[in-house]
């Protein structure tokens, strides 16, 4: 996932449509997401990713900028403060919804649900034992 070239990141041509970059970086997201990829790297390789997204996803919506910083106007600093508010709130209503989901969803991800399923089955192992123990006690007394 080190590769610095976003069509290759995200397995498109360089003709590729937004459809298909959007098809591509979900495709590519599902296996490298945090929450499903134990890779000590795999948060790098997920904000890797999503910088190729919006390279590309910018590229398709104005490909007549080069996307060079030279060639983009500075923008007004009340405009910047306004869109990065706008920005945040966004981010703050996405993951206010993803509360709510995973609230719903007994407020697991998949790697959490694994790991408590786990913790779970050492757990059961542990009673087992135990018992196991007290049985063989009870019949030496």
């Amino acid at each position: 996932m080190r590769q610095s070239n976003p069509y290759e990141l995200l397995s498109v041509s360089p003709g590729a449509s937004e459809a298909e970059i959007r098809s591509a970086y979900r495709r590519q997201a599902k296996s490298v997401h945090p929450d499903v990829n134990d890779a000590p790297d795999a948060e790098k390789q997920f904000i890797a990713l999503q910088a190729a997204f919006n390279q590309l996803l910018e590229r398709t919506q104005h490909p007549h900028q080069s996307g060079s910083a030279q060639t983009q106007p500075p923008l007004d600093p009340e405009a910047e403060a306004r869109r990065r508010e706008s920005v945040l709130r966004t981010n703050q209503r996405k993951r206010e919804r993803d509360r709510r989901r995973r609230a719903s969803r007994g407020g697991r991800t998949r790697a959490e649900a694994r790991r408590a399923q786990t913790e779970n089955e050492r757990l059961r192992q542990e009673v087992e034992r135990r018992r196991a123990a007290r049985r063989q006690a009870e019949h030496n007394s």
